[in-house]
């Protein structure tokens, strides 16, 4: 029987950049649909380089999931690729406030999904983490705060 283990690679993807009269916009050629925008350069590759990351992982996750049903170990790969928590409890699991989490969301740090939820006044969208990203992300943190002291 196969064993499937996970690994990270760093992968260089050419990135066409555009200098308009405002602002900067760049995009994926090799990666359909993969495009960002920003004031200057810097932040414009900046903004690419998380927008990439994000179509990939997402990619990773749909991929997993396709296969999911060919191996056990794919099929709880997969679980453990989509996972998600709550915005609570993803503070909860890292050990710091529901605002730091959102700031990370809201700063790209964090991948996060939309997903519909039921209260009394109607329909509504609540944000989720996804875990692996929150593992990620709070086993980062003491190496941030350590640069920061």
């Amino acid at each position: 029987m196969y064993r499937v283990h996970a690994a990270t690679v760093s992968v260089q993807v050419p990135v066409i950049l555009e200098e308009g009269e405002t602002n900067w916009s760049a995009f994926a050629p090799s990666i359909p649909g993969c495009v960002t925008t920003g004031r200057d350069r810097d932040e414009t590759l900046k903004n690419m380089a998380e927008a990439l990351s994000y179509h990939l992982d997402e990619t990773h996750r749909d991929e997993l999931q396709e296969y999911a049903h060919l191996n056990p170990e794919l099929r709880q790969a997969a679980a453990m690729a989509k996972a998600t928590l709550s915005v609570a409890e993803a503070a909860s699991l890292a050990g710091v406030g529901s605002t730091a989490i959102t700031a990370a969301m809201r700063d790209g740090e964090l991948a996060w999904v939309e997903t519909p939820t039921e209260n009394g006044a109607g329909h509504r969208r609540a944000r989720r983490v996804y875990r692996q990203e929150l593992e990620r992300w709070a086993a980062a943190r003491p190496q941030r705060r350590r640069r920061s002291a």
